[in-house]
């Protein structure tokens, strides 16, 4: 109980003042969803040459994030496809890794994984080809921190 407290005092600790656990956990539920409402305002939003934000939203502590792929994935094979989730995956760790490091959270890297741990945050990727026929999804939680 002592590791709960001191993971979200440490997220929320200029506005801590007797607030329950609970009050806290819905604050950053609350802070979890507007940030997608702001994001979702601005989408799509394109990454990458050939990957575009479609939508993204806050449910039972999971920000999961919709991305179409401009490719046709129909002649790919499920190894290859496979092949592909895994790099993603990896490439994705890493960025939500620098992004920690660049935020202003006042945590140091195990201390945010904590925070992952106790709250049960985690981040959910899918991704569609240019069809909108599922190709696969990653998720990022406290483990790959």
């Amino acid at each position: 109980m002592k590791k709960i407290i001191f993971v979200l005092v440490l997220l929320l600790a200029n506005s801590l003042s007797a607030q329950t656990i609970e009050q806290i956990k819905a604050k950053i539920k609350k802070e979890y969803t507007d940030v997608c409402k702001e994001l979702n305002a601005q989408l799509p939003i394109k990454v990458d040459e050939v990957t575009t934000l479609n939508s993204i939203f806050f449910i039972n502590w999971t920000c999961v994030s919709n991305y179409i792929v401009k490719l046709d994935f129909s002649g790919w094979s499920k190894a290859e496809i496979n092949e592909l989730m895994k790099d993603i995956k990896a490439n994705n760790r890493e960025r939500a890794k620098a992004f920690l490091l660049r935020g202003k959270y006042n945590m140091t890297q195990s201390q945010f994984k904590e925070f992952m741990k106790t709250t049960g945050i985690k981040w959910e990727m899918k991704y569609y080809d240019e069809n909108a026929i599922y190709i696969g999804s990653i998720i990022i939680d406290y483990n790959d921190f």
